[in-house]
């Protein structure tokens, strides 16, 4: 008997642990799933896997030319055959110039994707906040909607007995129904951001049924200390740096270009009786767009430096903004949480009097609406403030 029951117990355990795999995933869970699944990072995966052996090919230097003439001649003299293998060559490939651009550029290519991907995750999780305030709210719901319903129950028992009259018991009957179409407009815009999961989750359905909010990231206390973590590991911002660094790589590659580059090789000349062989050597020297080149170059740089230094102030205000108004969000949702509790102590209160007769079925319907409502605003505020703090941390993801 005993061995029966540990065996149970072991399958109980065994079957929820199934369970949980199956169904129990957490935000974490879901961020990475959809960071493997996501079809649009997929592609982008690709498409960064071929710019940058297209990077690499940059670096590489011209391809050798080989040149082969036959000429005829006089019948004394026969043909001539001439031979030629020649090599070009750059400062800029010499000097690893081409290196460091191609590098930089590959960095700029992963702080490219590292934007996409920070923002597919950032839709994920605000998608995911949105299904926890549905799915808080249906289990509210579905309690409200036991409640009506034995409430209208209730009324039409009383009614029939004459204890109270036709406007008391259709007001519990509308309650009811209320109640009942909440519920189901609920599930209407839970089963659309369950959509919107499996969309971005690459069309694999995913299940994420977490009800509350405990867990998530909390608001920091400093912001300018925030911010200077935030400034360094930003994508965004690191794109700009990385941006400038890449123009200037591109601009000591052009001055470069305005020396003369070589080329070497070997030559044979074969005529009858007669051969020659040796080695060639040919300079070319820059003279025309050097000028516009340079400038253009030196003007790619200076407005890179710009850009960055906008993007560095935008950044700063826009989150300096979203860190106050998130910042709001908390208080008003700490608020509002100190009001649930009033409200909890209140219609324990109410549901006590009515039992004893003290209040009529309307005021007891008026009561809980006024309850609702504060529930209602309690799990709206959590879901703006955790939507904005989401928006804050993205770069975090």
């Amino acid at each position: 008997m005993n061995i029966n029951k540990l065996q149970t117990v072991v399958l109980a355990f065994f079957m929820a642990f199934l369970t949980e795999a199956a169904f129990g995933q957490d935000l974490a869970d879901v961020l990475k799933s959809v960071e493997e699944n996501n079809t649009e990072l997929i592609a982008l995966r690709k498409q960064s896997e071929s710019e940058k052996y297209s990077f690499q090919a940059e670096r590489a230097l011209e391809s050798p030319e080989i040149g082969f003439g036959y000429l005829w001649g006089p019948k004394d003299v026969g043909t001539r055959k001439d031979i030629s293998i020649s090599q070009s060559f750059d400062i800029a490939a010499l000097s690893g110039t081409r290196k460091k651009i191609s590098e930089s550029k590959t960095r700029l290519e992963d702080l490219s994707y590292s934007l996409n991907r920070q923002r597919v995750l950032l839709e994920t999780e605000q998608v995911c906040i949105r299904l926890i305030w549905c799915n808080a709210m249906a289990s509210e719901l579905s309690s409200r909607l036991d409640r009506s319903s034995e409430m209208e129950k209730l009324s039409r028992e009383m009614f029939e007995k004459g204890e109270i009259d036709a406007v008391e018991m259709n007001n519990a009957r509308i309650a009811y129904v209320a109640q009942k179409n909440a519920l189901s407009r609920n599930e209407i815009e839970r089963q659309s951001l369950m959509t919107d999961l499996q969309r971005l989750n690459g069309g694999e359905a995913i299940s994420f049924d977490q009800k509350s909010f405990e867990g998530l990231s909390v608001l920091p206390k400093d912001f300018e200390a925030w911010y200077a973590e935030a400034a360094r590991k930003s994508p965004e911002l690191k794109f700009a740096r990385q941006n400038v660094e890449v123009n200037a790589a591109v601009a000591q590659s052009v001055r470069m270009s305005n020396w003369p580059s070589f080329t070497a090789g070997y030559m044979a000349e074969l005529v009858k009786d007669s051969n020659f062989h040796g080695l060639t050597f040919g300079i070319s020297i820059p003279l025309w767009s050097v000028r516009s080149k340079s400038m253009q170059a030196r003007s790619s740089v200076n407005a890179a430096k710009l850009e960055e230094r906008d993007v560095n102030c935008q950044a700063y205000l826009r989150l300096k903004g979203l860190y106050d108004k998130t910042h709001s969000l908390e208080v008003i949702s700490s608020e509002l949480d100190e009001s649930l509790d009033m409200a909890k102590e209140s219609i324990a209160l109410i549901n006590t009097k009515f039992k004893d007769g003290e209040i009529s079925i309307l005021d007891e319907i008026m009561d809980w609406s006024l309850y609702y409502s504060v529930v209602d605003e309690s799990l709206q505020a959590n879901r703006d403030y955790h939507l904005a703090l989401a928006e804050l941390n993205s770069w975090n993801l």
